[in-house]
């Protein structure tokens, strides 16, 4: 029984309820989190000790001190160089995917940072991404999009409009993390089918990025991990 009798359907509710047998600091979690790693292709070697999980992950947000949040010409040169560097091709790529179903046309701003105002709407973008669910391994980061009743986002009026493209690209940016860990995305939802407009971001990430069938997960998988 929710506060008033009102049931919390909330995502982040369901993400946290769902994924709390994980975050203890015990030995049963850290197996816990070690099943999840294995399932998203962690290597058998890996240590239980050696995966941690965190939900609701802003990670360049939290990279920055507190006083160095807000927007910087320079920092946002630099993001921009980055973002330039690893994914100077991803407008193609978008542009050229085929589908099923295909991405509705790009606007002209879209996955670009020539100009200033660009560069500084892809660092507000990153500044604000979040990710639901993230494991990290010596090796790999893993990134997770919780789904339940709701699709995922796709917003014209951003330098980076899909929201699975945008986490990773936020992943692969960060300063700590270029070349040194494989980002592999996964999924989290009622069903590992996906229509209408998100399938294209499923398929697009499939191709490109990393995504398997085997990393889209249900609530159901998680369940079980949880209890072994």
């Amino acid at each position: 029984m929710g506060i008033l009798g009102i049931t919390n359907r909330t995502e982040n509710f369901k993400t946290a309820k769902t994924f709390a047998p994980f975050l203890v600091d015990d030995s049963m979690s850290a197996e816990r989190r070690l099943r999840l790693a294995k399932k998203l292709g962690e290597p058998g070697d890996t240590a239980a000790k050696d995966v941690t999980l965190e939900l609701f992950w802003k990670g360049m947000r939290d990279a920055l001190p507190q006083g160095e949040r807000s927007y910087s010409e320079n920092r946002a040169y630099e993001l921009a160089k980055r973002y330039q560097e690893h994914f100077s091709g991803l407008r193609d790529k978008i542009e050229q995917f085929e589908g099923p179903p295909r991405f509705e046309p790009l606007k002209a701003h879209n996955y670009r940072a020539d100009d200033i105002d660009q560069k500084k709407s892809l660092y507000n973008s990153l500044l604000n991404a979040e990710i639901d669910i993230v494991l990290e391994t010596p090796n790999h980061l893993y990134i997770g999009e919780a789904k339940d009743e709701s699709g995922f986002h796709a917003s014209s009026k951003l330098v980076l409009v899909h929201q699975l493209i945008r986490q990773y690209v936020l992943a692969k940016t960060l300063p700590s993390h270029i070349s040194k860990k494989q980002v592999v995305p996964f999924i989290v939802r009622p069903r590992k089918d996906h229509g209408g407009d998100e399938k294209a971001q499923v398929e697009f990430m499939k191709k490109h990025y990393r995504l398997t069938d085997a990393n889209i997960l249900t609530w159901d998988d998680i369940d079980r991990i949880a209890k072994g």
